[in-house]
């Protein structure tokens, strides 16, 4: 992200208290990195050292102080303000250093130049040196004359250095002012076992299902899979208002269907990944769970999940011998409680692949091959036709793992794949695993070509979504959403891999709303995921420019469901919220009691516009008449009650009045209705109770 600079020119002066009235108008504290104050050419000149998001805020803020700006990205922007950019905050003798480095280069190179040539004039005055040595007798010879080195040969060389010296330091110099400057690189979270189990952030839960947590259409693929699929947000969203009966039944369902049929496998493992997450949060819903339907598998698989989830975190990507040691006894605790949760669940539902699953997951950590390989044939004796059980347990028979590709690829021709067309593919993983090994070392053409043979084996997300990083890493990332959509076909609703790398893809590309649904949908699900956390804050600030952008061309409507987006994955972002304050009141911001008036009518002729009454909302908030508003929003939601939106306005209009009892009991509801700014002032206003 490079730096902009933003002219400012007051409309009477250039007094640099403009300056200072802008920043007060920003409404968020200003670093010194962030914001520098510089004269140039009788200008005043304003540095942000951040992305375009900064510039749409200026602009903003200086409208209302009455300042006008002229915005320009560093990189487009003349070579002096450039310069001005670059060294803004550096010391006169940072920046004249350099000029004097170039003048003093110059200087020796014309000197070293002009003494060579008085030494030639005096030399052509000067009579030669003769030497003289003493022969046998005391006689006395002249040998040869010896002269000084000849300064006609070495001058020019001399003065060759000295002007390459002066033209190396001047043109770095020249580079250091007129190359735009370079941008800055993310910030990736620290790798600590705090921050790997710290959620992302705040989200509201889904709305609950209305009946069976099914997604997707009805019907069979051509390979006889059900092209539904669980929606692991609903069973989350089920588990977060504590119906728990509910969620052992559906859970239960979905298992005994696996039973009936063993192509719907992914059902079940799907339901188990619902929980895969290692957010702390989780512990006590699954404890109650648990308590409240002990005689059933689905709370103790739920919760032996979680643990492995929970483990991985804890130990961490590294190397085991790169791991800390107190990650490691950490990681080992999980480890213990998850097994004990996966024993129980599986001595209550004997065939519970999901299960075994999540077994092979855990003893790949810490166990001996012998133990695998036990759990995959209980596995395959009740379905010898599951893939993903398969698939799983190559991944834990690659050498990094203590296996062999030898051991993998027997596996994977030991299977009817004539029988069972799907089960071909379990071949790819040896070249899979290769292409991994090679996107690691940076050798990424080897990569992308091990990467193809594992995908010409069939079709599995496995292969798509290594080769979809691959390809990203190739700067391919439209070639990268090709394969992860096609992955989300193969494996749909997969947060846990698919979805979070096709949200990062996305933003690269500049879809910032897609990228931003998929990255709410994998949060909704796993709060702690790796690749959520690294992408987040890029997809965020992205939506806020591209909602700003949009509002510009007169979009506002479709501006407003961008920052509600953005709302919902950052609900506690000042910059969000202050932005989609503006949007909503939009043209309405001049004389405010005509805008109240023409804000009134409008609400009048359509009395269930949300956006009409929300508009409405915020002028008469700025005239502090929070009565009115009140009774707005009493009369709205008599006609609408589950809207989440209307439901937090109220929140914030009975926090205002005072009554932050009702305010937080408003804002649970809308929290409860998938408004993401709703828990978060639910929860601030219990803190304060």
């Amino acid at each position: 992200m490079s730096d902009l600079l933003v002219d400012v020119v007051a409309k009477r002066s250039r007094d640099p208290e403009q300056l200072r009235l802008l920043a007060e108008r920003l409404h968020v504290p200003l670093s010194r990195e962030w914001l520098r104050t510089l004269r140039w050419a009788g200008r005043n000149v304003l540095v942000c050292g951040t992305d375009e998001v900064a510039a749409a805020r200026v602009l903003s803020a200086a409208k209302d102080a009455g300042i006008e700006t002229v915005v320009r990205p560093a990189r487009v922007a003349p070579a002096h303000m450039r310069f001005v950019a670059a060294h803004g905050n550096q010391t006169v003798f940072e920046i004249v250093g350099p000029l004097a480095a170039v003048g003093l280069s110059l200087l020796i190179g014309y000197l070293a130049m002009i003494s060579v040539h008085v030494n030639l004039a005096w030399l052509r005055l000067s009579r030669p040196l003769v030497s003289y040595a003493h022969a046998p007798g005391n006689e006395i010879l002249p040998l040869p004359p010896i002269r000084s080195p000849d300064p006609r040969k070495w001058w020019p060389a001399v003065a060759v250095i000295c002007g390459l010296a002066a033209v190396a330091t001047g043109g770095w110099l020249l580079k250091s002012i007129y190359a735009p400057p370079p941008g800055e690189r993310p910030r990736r979270p620290p790798d600590t076992r705090a921050e790997r189990t710290r959620p992302v952030t705040a989200v509201a839960p889904a709305p609950l299902p209305a009946g069976w947590p099914l997604a997707g259409s009805e019907g069979t693929t051509s390979d006889g899979y059900p092209r539904q699929w669980v929606d692991k947000a609903a069973l989350r969203s089920l588990l977060w208002h504590g119906r728990f009966a509910e969620l052992s039944r559906d859970i239960e369902e979905l298992q005994a269907r696996f039973e009936e049929d063993p192509l719907r496998e992914y059902w079940p493992i799907d339901a188990a990944d619902a929980f895969a997450s290692a957010t702390p949060e989780l512990d006590a819903a699954l404890e109650a769970w648990v308590k409240a339907t002990p005689d059933s598998f689905a709370p103790y698989l739920a919760r032996g999940s979680h643990g492995v989830a929970l483990a991985y975190a804890r130990r961490g990507a590294k190397y085991m011998a790169d791991t800390p040691a107190s990650d490691v006894v950490a990681m080992r605790q999980s480890l213990g409680a998850a097994m004990a949760d996966l024993v129980k669940a599986r001595t209550l539902r004997p065939k519970l692949v999901a299960a075994m699953r999540e077994q092979l997951r855990l003893l790949g950590l810490s166990s001996t091959r012998d133990s695998l390989k036990r759990v995959i044939d209980d596995a395959l004796v009740v379905c010898p036709s599951c893939f993903r059980i398969r698939a799983t347990y190559l991944n834990f028979a690659r050498p990094r793992w203590g296996g062999s590709y030898g051991e993998m690829e027997d596996f994977a021709r030991a299977v009817d794949d004539q029988r069972w067309p799907r089960l071909h593919a379990l071949r790819g993983y040896v070249d899979e695993d290769r292409a991994n090994l090679l996107h690691q070392d940076k050798h990424l053409d080897e990569a992308l070509a091990a990467s193809d043979r594992a995908c010409a084996q069939g079709d599995a997300a496995d292969f798509l979504t290594t080769r979809a990083r691959i390809k990203m890493a190739r700067g391919d990332s439209a070639g990268a959403i090709a394969d992860l959509d096609r992955a989300d076909a193969i494996l749909p609703g997969d947060v846990l891999a698919v979805l979070p790398l096709r949200a990062w893809a996305r933003a690269r590309t500049g879809d910032w709303v897609l990228a931003g649904t998929d990255l709410l949908t994998v949060l909704r699900v796993d709060p702690t995921n790796s690749d959520a956390r690294e992408i987040f804050d890029t997809v965020v600030r992205g939506l806020v420019y591209q909602g700003w952008v949009i509002f510009k061309g007169g979009a506002r409507d479709r501006a407003l469901r961008i920052y509600d987006l953005a709302a919902n994955l950052a609900p506690t972002d000042a910059d969000v919220l202050q932005r989609r304050e503006w949007v909503v009141i939009g043209k309405e911001g001049g004389d405010p009691l005509q805008a109240i008036a023409n804000t009134e009518a409008a609400v009048k002729a359509s009395p269930d516009d949300f956006r009409a009454v929300q508009q409405l909302d915020y002028l008469l908030s700025r005239q502090r008449e929070f009565q009115r508003v009140l009774l707005l929003w009493d009369d709205y939601l008599s006609r609408h009650p589950d809207d989440g939106p209307a439901h937090m306005e109220r929140a914030s209009t009975l926090h205002l009045l005072g009554r932050d009892g009702d305010a937080r009991a408003e804002a649970a509801k809308a929290c409860d209705l998938g408004v993401s700014e709703g828990c978060v002032r639910a929860r601030v206003l219990s803190v304060q109770r």
